[in-house]
C-alpha cells in the first residue's frame, strides 16, 4: 500500500531536473499587468515558460525565460502610469522602458527602448512569430 501511495504521489508531482519543472508555463491568452509584479513573477518562476498565443503588455517580459511558437503573437507598448490621468515623470517612464526592456533578447531590447523611448508615446505594436524570430525571440522546440 505504501508503494501505492509513493508511486501515486510521484506521478502527481512536477519532476524536477537541474531545478527546473519538465512541465512548461504556457502562456496562451496573457493580457499583461503591472511590471514590477511580472518581474517578480518571472524572477522566481525557475521553469520552462512557452508563449502559445496572445501575450500582451507586461506579459511580453516572459521573453526572458520563454520560447515562442508560431502561434504565439505578442503586444508592445510604451509603460503606462497606474492611474488613469496622471501624467508619467519622465524618470519614472524611462525606468520603466528600462525594466520591461532589459527583460528582451538584445535585438529585441534594442527595438523596443528605440520605439518607446519618448514618453507619452501611445502606440501598441503587434508580432507574430516571424517578426518574433527576427528580433531575436527564443523558438519553442518541437514537442
Amino acid at each position: 500500500m505504501k508503494a501505492l501511495i509513493l508511486a501515486a504521489s510521484l506521478l502527481a508531482a512536477p519532476l524536477y531536473a537541474g531545478g527546473e519543472t519538465t512541465n512548461p508555463l504556457i502562456i496562451k491568452n496573457d493580457s499583461g499587468g503591472f511590471i514590477n509584479q511580472y518581474a517578480r513573477k518571472i524572477a522566481a518562476h525557475t521553469g520552462p515558460v512557452r508563449i502559445i498565443g496572445t501575450c500582451q503588455s507586461a506579459c511580453t517580459m516572459w521573453l526572458a525565460k520563454a520560447c515562442v511558437t508560431p502561434k504565439a503573437r505578442l503586444m508592445f507598448h510604451a509603460p503606462r502610469h497606474a492611474l488613469k490621468g496622471n501624467r508619467v515623470r519622465v524618470q519614472d517612464h524611462v525606468a520603466g522602458v528600462a525594466l520591461i526592456a532589459r527583460h528582451y533578447p538584445p535585438r529585441l531590447e534594442r527595438w523596443y527602448r528605440r520605439e518607446f523611448i519618448k514618453p507619452g508615446n501611445t502606440r501598441k505594436i503587434w508580432m507574430g512569430y516571424p517578426a518574433l524570430i527576427a528580433h531575436g525571440a527564443r523558438p519553442c522546440g518541437k514537442d
